[in-house]
């Protein structure tokens, strides 16, 4: 299945890191990135792939709702990554 993908401020670096050759150039903050996935996939599948840890305070947003690493994935399921928002 093919998912689009969106992340946005520092998380673009970390996964241009983790996808290697699968994105010539790079991931360019909240520009989409198409992504092949097995069937059946998670979004902590895919949070695996992306070497990030789901307990880390990134919010996860499928559809635009947002979702828990269990979510289960479907053939063209837009995912936007956002860092933890900090500040005070």
């Amino acid at each position: 299945m093919k998912v689009s993908l969106k992340v946005y401020a520092m998380l673009a670096r970390k996964i241009s890191s983790a996808l290697g050759h699968r994105v010539p150039g790079g991931v360019k903050p909240g520009a989409a990135v198409e992504l092949e996935l097995p069937d059946g996939s998670t979004l902590s599948r895919l949070l695996d792939m992306l070497n990030l840890d789901g307990g880390n305070g990134y919010i996860y947003l499928v559809g635009g709702k947002a979702r828990k690493p269990d979510h289960p994935l479907s053939d063209g399921d837009e995912i936007r990554i956002f860092p933890p928002v900090g500040g005070g």
